[in-house]
């Protein structure tokens, strides 16, 4: 049993446009369900209302908030001032403080009129703590001090924190 059987020569090439446009508006109408699938349903006039109040009312509520961020910058502002004249104020002070000093160190003496002052007294040390100065000076940890001293290193180390101080 044969069918219908064309051969090429036989093909009617009239027909080939026809048939572009016919796939071409089935592949539009399957996009088209598609895409009516995808959106929801349509609202009703009750649900329209309500979401043209729930619209209104965040409209409402930014009205809001933003004369809150308004109140909120004014406030800021005014409190940016304030600490402006009082940094201001500061400087002022500051500056009256260097010129008086500036005053009184150009009414001070120079170094050269000054008499040479005595160098404050040092508290006498012993043999003990003049050689571990010593050592320390040469570089001397405070282990092998203690060393050749024949002294605790505890008693070393104060020694030398004692001096620092």
């Amino acid at each position: 049993m044969t069918l219908l059987t064309i051969e090429w020569t036989e093909f009617p090439y009239n027909l080939v446009p026809f048939i572009a446009v016919m796939m071409i508006v089935m592949a539009l109408m399957s996009r088209y369900r598609r895409i009516k699938r995808q959106q929801p349903p349509a609202s009703t006039a009750a649900e329209q209302i309500e979401q043209v109040r729930q619209v209104r009312g965040i409209r409402g509520d930014l009205g809001n908030v933003m004369v809150e961020v308004e109140q909120l910058a004014k406030r800021f502002g005014a409190q940016l001032d304030a600490k402006s004249v009082h940094l201001n104020k500061l400087i002022e002070q500051a500056d009256q403080r260097i010129a008086t000093l500036q005053s009184l160190e150009n009414a001070a003496p120079s170094p050269k009129q000054a008499p040479n002052p005595t160098p404050p007294a040092e508290p006498a040390e012993d043999e003990l703590t003049t050689s571990i100065y010593r050592l320390a000076d040469q570089g001397t940890d405070s282990r092998e001090i203690a060393r050749i001293t024949g002294e605790h290193v505890g008693k070393v180390e104060l020694i030398l924190a004692l001096r620092k101080a």
